[in-house]
């Protein structure tokens, strides 16, 4: 079998990868373990690649995937930006585990719940119909099941975008909205636009809305970035992951064993970031990170992905603050965050990071040095901090440390919050 001939995507792609232009035998087919194509309208030409393992797809405009149905070795299928009438042929992927499926056109989810290896993937900025979005749910909570999906928000508001623009929006590690299918908008190699989902809602209200018209306005924020390295942000995983992960990482052991004994109290699903992500959220913050804290993220950077990562609660702070007699009930949301408008600038000046803010008012805040080699977490109220700007006094005087690492304030976490559900409470206790 030779291919000379067909879907000029697919034939660049082939080229790229075995070396040289068309025609390709058989064997130069069955060899190819990787391969991206983009903008393709046929895969016709990638049909010979049984021995692929590794399928990236970019802003085609597809029927369905029944090509895939002689690549028995395919364990990895990408699909961005596309328009597809149905994942139809995938299931017959027996090592098919992991699945990224991102702003596509797909509405029916059965193809995807049909996939027996499906375990991985990130499942995002899709306007899944009623019946493939509640299955999806119902999927995504089986313990042994570790993809990411849509919060029920995003994805009503995708619905809704796609209902009026056949576009779509989500969120994965950064704010969306995609035309999939081949770009018309823009000069990219997918139409998208950098916007967050509130900036969605709000362009959908207008009287005089339109697709072109979002693009035009918008214009300043036209950006299609990399959706496998957005993709490849998170990696999820159970306790026994997580504790892998921990070990493996270059932390000292005293913040390994506290992680490792927070991660042994909750029964849930884990995730870590990647040095990309970390990277990211530094640079969108304007903050350095300390290393220490990277080593952490890169180690266990957050729980129950579903629910983005739900608020916790401490038994006690370690060191003293006047919100230390009531810090029993203050539910913590916790992560990187901005500074409000009013301390931003002091607190980078004076080299502060917020990496948590009670729910309960008046709140109570939590930061970390983004220099040096303190590695404590330090607790303020920003009424104080305001009060030491206006008295131009060092504003690092506001702050109390309470633990002596953000591995530590973890080891002292009793219970995890999520939303319209009961909380998590540790098991054995901190």
């Amino acid at each position: 079998m030779t291919t000379s001939t067909g879907d000029a995507a697919c034939l660049a792609a082939l080229a790229a990868q075995i070396g040289h232009p068309p025609p390709f035998d058989g064997a130069e087919l069955a060899a190819v373990a990787a391969l991206t194509v983009v903008h393709p309208r046929d895969l016709a030409p990638i049909e010979g690649c049984t021995g692929l393992r590794h399928l990236r797809i970019i802003a085609g405009e597809l029927e369905d995937l029944l090509v895939l149905d002689q690549m028995a070795e395919l364990a990895h299928l990408e699909l961005h930006a596309t328009r597809i009438g149905a994942l139809l042929g995938a299931a017959a992927c027996q090592r098919l585990e992991r699945v990224d499926v991102l702003f596509t056109s797909l509405e029916d989810a059965g193809d995807l719940l049909g996939i027996a290896a499906w375990r991985r993937g990130v499942v995002v900025g899709n306007p899944w119909n009623d019946d493939s979005w509640g299955a999806l749910q119902r999927e995504a909570e089986r313990p042994d099941m570790f993809f990411e999906l849509s919060p029920e928000p995003d994805w009503k508001l995708t619905r809704q975008l796609w209902q009026r623009a056949e576009a779509c929006c989500g969120r994965v590690d950064t704010s969306l909205l995609v035309r999939p299918g081949l770009p018309v908008h823009t000069q990219n190699t997918y139409d998208a636009l950098r916007v967050t989902m509130g900036t969605v809602g709000h362009v959908l209200e207008g009287a005089d809305f339109s697709l072109a018209k979002v693009f035009q306005d918008y214009r300043s924020r036209i950006e299609a970035p990399d959706l496998s390295e957005l993709a490849a942000s998170r990696t999820l995983g159970s306790a026994a992951d997580a504790r892998g992960w921990i070990a493996a990482s270059a932390l000292p052991e005293s913040d390994q064993g506290a992680l490792d004994r927070f991660v042994q109290r909750f029964p849930v699903t884990f995730y870590r970031a990647s040095e990309a992500a970390i990277d990211r959220a530094a640079r969108d913050l304007g903050v350095e990170l300390p290393p220490r804290y990277r080593a952490l993220c890169a180690a266990l950077d957050g729980w129950m992905p579903l629910q983005r990562c739900p608020p916790v609660r401490f038994d006690r702070f370690e060191g003293g603050s006047p919100r230390a007699e009531r810090v029993g009930a203050l539910t913590y949301d916790l992560g990187l965050r901005r500074a409000g408008a009013d301390t931003r600038d002091a607190l980078r000046e004076a080299g502060f990071a917020i990496v948590g803010l009670s729910l309960e008012q008046p709140q109570s805040t939590l930061a970390i040095r983004t220099a040096g080699d303190d590695p404590q977490v330090y607790e303020y109220s920003e009424e104080d901090v305001l009060d030491a700007i206006s008295e131009h006094r060092d504003v690092a005087t506001s702050m109390s440390p309470i633990f002596p690492s953000y591995a530590a304030m973890l080891d002292h976490v009793v219970s995890i919050h999520p939303p319209d559900a009961a909380p998590i409470a540790a098991r054995g206790g901190p």
